[in-house]
């Protein structure tokens, strides 16, 4: 175990930050919220649910693959399974993106619904933060959740005060595109890290 704790919490922020500000969090929520007409606090108030509803969710499963894959498997497996998993969303993405034919308003929901998909990223993340204890690892899943809500919040918030307008002519297709190179992207980093 050569991370020490603050570098691995510092490590996983930093994760958090870069996923939340990836374009299937934001754009969703940017697009959704200037066809609708939503008001900076609600568009805020949405980025903010999909930011918890993410990283909540990303950390639940993340917990489970890794308590449970432990007892049962070494280590590699577990984050093979995380890989596979995260490529198989991936696929069911692009398969959907494939499928759409309009920007209809069921559209605007499955991205938005896509960008709260938890992910296993953070499972090589506890199954290092394991060693430092229980109360480490709870606080390490904290800090990814509240990276999540604040990342993505100021991302909406940007994009609702400049960006909306150009960001609402982006077929949601292309989004969902968005969606699923992230988290092929994130696939290669479990891989790599695990």
């Amino acid at each position: 175990m050569s991370a020490s704790p603050q570098v691995l919490i510092a490590i996983v922020v930093a994760l958090s930050v870069l996923h939340m500000v990836a374009p299937d969090h934001w754009v969703p929520v940017t697009v959704a919220s200037h066809r609708m007409g939503y008001s900076r606090t609600r568009s805020l108030a949405l980025a903010s649910g999909i930011g918890l509803a993410h990283g909540a969710s990303s950390a639940v499963l993340s917990v489970a693959i890794a308590v449970i894959g432990s007892l049962v498997f070494p280590a590699y497996y577990v984050n093979l399974f995380a890989v596979v998993l995260l490529l198989a969303i991936a696929l069911y993405v692009t398969l959907n993106a494939v499928r759409e034919s309009g920007a209809s308003k069921e559209v605007e929901s499955m991205s938005l619904f896509v960008s709260v998909i938890p992910d296993p990223a953070l499972v090589p993340f506890i199954v290092v933060a394991r060693g430092f204890g229980p109360a480490y690892t709870y606080a390490m899943l904290g800090a990814f959740v509240a990276a999540a809500v604040v990342s993505v919040s100021l991302v909406v918030l940007l994009a609702v005060l400049g960006l909306s307008a150009a960001l609402s002519k982006v077929r949601p297709q292309y989004v969902d595109y968005l969606v699923a190179a992230t988290l092929i992207l994130v696939a290669a980093f479990v891989y790599v890290a695990g």
